[in-house]
């Protein structure tokens, strides 16, 4: 048995080799976990360049691997560039128990035993680029929305991205209250949430467990964000079905967005 036994749309990459090659020394470019839908998706290099691509110059192949219905989410460690080994044992009730190996990297969850694959790319390898960093008390792009910033612990949490581009971890969140002053480009819109997602790069101590969201209106939930001496951040997020540690040398707010979620 092989790994692509676990990939229903396989098909998609036994197009591209006469045989797809393991899951070892891979290189792991990020880890994406969707709270809401209790879903981890992996993006990796392949350690073999495909047998047949005619999309596009390149040396190396990059996919998505999306795991559902996870539990069991345990991580500790990231610090990039990271060359793993990811492996997939069946379980009873059509289950999965992946592990992920690496030098400082330990990452385990269960899911289940249908793993997609999408999202084939080739490119050229070289170094990764780099983005701009911005301090915590400056995150300009909340502070032109509101008076005073919301209070990250009353933001649910839906969305957590483990990047190796700036040794990253990027948190989503979203809140009901809205705006004092709206951006001009939503004045024709409708909407009740407002979604936005901080970025903390250079990222060091990562330790995860738990990966489901808490209920919106939940009140167990504390994200705090501090400064040291050293001028690094140390971010925690605590509740009854998850736990977020880390420290960064900054953050950002990279995106906004506003949505209609049921009825206004």
């Amino acid at each position: 048995m092989t790994w692509t036994d676990f990939v229903p749309n396989r098909d998609v990459l036994a197009t591209c080799y006469d045989e797809v090659p393991e899951l070892s020394g891979v290189r792991l470019r990020s880890v994406h976990l969707d709270a809401w839908g209790s879903v981890v998706t992996l993006r990796l290099d392949l350690p073999r360049f495909p047998d047949r691509w005619d999309r596009g110059p390149g040396d190396t192949l990059q996919c998505h691997l999306a795991f559902s219905h996870v539990e069991d989410f345990a991580m500790t460690g990231w610090r990039p560039p990271v060359t793993a080994d990811v492996a997939l044992t069946p379980l009873p009730r059509h289950r999965l128990d992946v592990r992920v190996t690496a030098p400082g990297l330990d990452l385990s969850y269960t899911s289940n035993a249908d793993v997609l694959a999408g999202r084939l790319s080739v490119f050229t390898s070289g170094p990764s680029m780099s983005t701009s960093e911005m301090d915590l008390s400056r995150w300009p792009e909340l502070a032109a929305l509101y008076e005073t910033p919301p209070d990250l612990s009353s933001c649910p949490l839906y969305s957590v991205h483990v990047d190796e581009r700036d040794t990253s971890v990027t948190l989503g969140f979203e809140t009901r209250r809205l705006p004092d002053h709206p951006r001009p480009e939503w004045a024709e819109k409708r909407y009740n949430t407002l979604r936005f997602f901080v970025v903390f790069t250079d990222v060091d101590g990562l330790r995860m467990s738990g990966i489901a969201a808490e209920h919106p209106d939940g009140r167990d939930r504390t994200v705090r964000v501090t400064v040291t001496d050293t001028g690094r951040q140390r971010v925690s997020v605590t509740s009854e079905k998850r736990s977020i540690g880390f420290s960064a040398a900054a953050s950002a707010v990279v995106h906004r967005r506003v949505e209609l979620q049921g009825s206004l």
